[in-house]
């Protein structure tokens, strides 16, 4: 990958890291749409009584690695 890439990949994983929450990968062309609405339903509601929040991110993308 290209440096800057590479930097924006870092910079999103120690984001999660600090925030604590999962980092999810999609496979090329899989709708990340579809997929994160089944994980709001299953656990939205259960990291915002953890975190005692009424909001919170839910997906932070990063781009697929380069093939």
């Amino acid at each position: 990958m290209a440096p800057k890439i590479d930097t924006f990949v870092a910079n999103i994983g120690r984001s999660v890291a600090e925030q604590g929450v999962e980092m999810m990968s999609f496979a090329k062309h899989q709708r990340k749409n579809d997929i994160t609405q089944q994980y709001l339903q299953q656990y939205l509601q259960q990291y915002l009584q953890q975190f005692g929040a009424d909001e919170g991110m839910l997906q932070e993308d990063r781009p697929a690695a380069a093939q």
